[in-house]
């Protein structure tokens, strides 16, 4: 689990997160080893470090991680179409950002 000083937690936000292990990210997300090796192997998530014993992962793999598990579980999606999928909804993020500032510079 995530720790901050001597405490662990148990239920834990996002955006509070600095890094995880590959364990923790497995605890915090309930999914599987596997299943996260996957997401590796297909490029959909790319932790810091060289190994599996030093990786690490921050707020923006953990929330990868949970829509690659909706995309699998709801929607029966398989390793490389959540692979699209995923690069797809960062690049539409991207873009509605990119627009937002775009609005706001012409608005001034």
């Amino acid at each position: 689990m995530p720790r901050r000083g001597n405490t662990t937690i148990l239920h834990v936000t996002v955006e509070e997160i600095a890094e995880l292990s590959f364990d923790e990210v497995c605890a915090v997300c309930q999914v599987s080893s596997d299943f996260v090796m996957e997401l590796i192997a297909y490029g959909t998530i790319e932790p810091e470090g060289f190994s599996m014993e030093t990786w690490r992962f921050d707020a923006t793999h953990l929330h990868t991680i949970r829509t690659a598990m909706h995309l699998h579980h709801d929607l029966e999606v398989n390793h490389a179409g959540i692979a699209l999928a995923v690069d797809l909804i960062n690049q539409i993020e991207e873009l509605r950002t990119e627009l937002d500032l775009t609005k706001k510079y012409f608005r001034t």
